[in-house]
């Protein structure tokens, strides 16, 4: 990074935080970051696919505050999916559940390794849909090319289904939560992201969850 540049990011920096102390923007609740549960020593971790990822909520459902103006003084109501800043891509989102689950030694399958066949679940013993319930977000933004910060938290339904049994086991419930304290490029996605990284990492800290995707190795004679 040049002086120039330095100079003018720490000028921008500055600036916004300026901002950030006169503004109306109010952090939304934050979500514990909870330990995983350890698995035991004795336990064979199934294949697992993330298939699908869903909203309850209702286009339209007011999910929060944007606030915008040079002082970030000016509050414009935010309705779920009405515009880019309030939509998610499936993909980014697999490849945050794929990375929670791997760095904790889970096994994932159903990758787009193979561009021309797409994927492929056959390999998956158990498969996980997620329904987001409930979005929160209050942020600023001054300028509209996605510069912004701001808080998000979100609540996830995660649905597991046995593909050989052709059966929903059950569903877990977990919570997610992000902040950013800066003016960040796509800020919105980023915290998104993050809050939906938190909701994973909160999955593997319950211990109904580590029953269904596990099954206890049995002693050869």
């Amino acid at each position: 990074m040049t002086v120039k540049h330095l100079y003018k990011h720490s000028f921008f920096v500055i600036i916004s935080l300026l901002i950030v102390s006169c503004s109306g923007v109010k952090d939304v609740r934050q979500a514990r970051i909870l330990d995983a549960y350890e698995l035991p020593s004795s336990a064979s971790v199934k294949p697992i696919a993330l298939t699908k990822i869903a909203s309850k909520m209702r286009r339209g459902t007011n999910i929060g505050v944007l606030y915008v103006g040079v002082h970030c003084n000016i509050p414009v109501p935010l309705k779920w999916r009405s515009s880019r800043t309030v939509s998610y891509d499936i993909n980014d989102l697999e490849q945050v559940f794929h990375e929670e689950l791997e760095s904790k030694g889970y096994e994932i399958v159903g990758s787009e390794d193979n561009l021309f066949e797409g994927r492929d679940y056959s390999a998956a013993e158990l498969m996980i849909a997620a329904k987001i319930d409930n979005l929160k977000f209050d942020g600023c933004s001054v300028r509209n090319d996605g510069m912004m910060y701001g808080s998000i938290f979100m609540e996830i339904e995660w649905q597991l289904y046995d593909p050989f049994k052709k059966e929903l086991l059950g569903s877990v419930k977990t919570e997610g939560s992000a902040k950013i304290e800066v003016f960040t490029d796509e800020g919105y996605l980023i915290m998104f992201e993050d809050a939906f990284a938190v909701a994973t990492n909160n999955l593997l800290a319950k211990k109904s969850f580590a029953k269904l995707v596990t099954s206890s190795s049995k002693k050869k004679d």
